[in-house]
C-alpha cells in the first residue's frame, strides 16, 4: 500500500485525482497547463466527437 505522499505524487504524475486512483470517483481531469485556448478547444471537440455529441 503506497503512502499518502506517494499516492499524491502518482495522482499528480497521471493528472488524476487521488479519489480516482482509489476507485472512489470515475471523474477524469485533463491538465491543460501550457495549452492555448485553441488547443483546448480542439481537445474538447475531439472529446465531444468521441461521446457522440
Amino acid at each position: 500500500m503506497p503512502s499518502i505522499d506517494m499516492l499524491i505524487k502518482i495522482a499528480e504524475y497521471f493528472g488524476v485525482t487521488t479519489d480516482f486512483l482509489l476507485g472512489l470517483s470515475e471523474n477524469h481531469t485533463l491538465n491543460t497547463t501550457g495549452l492555448s485556448e485553441t488547443q483546448i478547444a480542439h481537445i474538447q471537440t475531439l472529446i465531444d466527437d468521441i461521446k457522440g455529441k
